[in-house]
């Protein structure tokens, strides 16, 4: 599959529908968190569908925010603990990405589905 890097809704859609890669039952939802970079404003939204937050999120979104999704699916409309309602994925926050930990991400049994690489260290 080609992903067009210069095209961030498409990674978007890509990412999302790899980690929510079943219909979300009726009340469960995606949660996402817009961080502004400059004013420091959180947004807090749920979405019914990675198709949902594609069409919202656009460009300059993107390009003006930090966004965050929880891995969870949520229901009632909150993203506390007690409202996570569905897990699709496994998943580890590394933030050491020295060498000895990437060794270590290599030699797991289960090769990742998707490895996202957030720093602004190139690995």
């Amino acid at each position: 599959m080609f992903i067009d890097p210069n095209n961030k809704k498409s990674i978007l859609q890509t990412f999302l529908d790899t980690i929510f890669y079943q219909p979300l039952v009726t009340g469960e939802q995606i949660e996402l968190i817009i961080l502004n970079r400059s004013n420091k404003e959180v947004k807090q939204l749920f979405f019914d569908s990675a198709s949902q937050v594609v069409e919202t999120v656009s460009e300059e979104v993107i390009k003006e925010n930090d966004c965050l999704f929880g891995v969870a699916t949520r229901s009632g409309g909150a993203g506390k603990k007690n409202n996570a309602f569905r897990i699709f994925a496994l998943w580890a926050d590394i933030d050491d990405d020295s060498e000895e930990y990437m060794q270590v991400l290599k030699k797991l049994p289960i090769k990742p589905s998707i490895e996202v690489y957030s720093s602004q260290i190139p690995i």
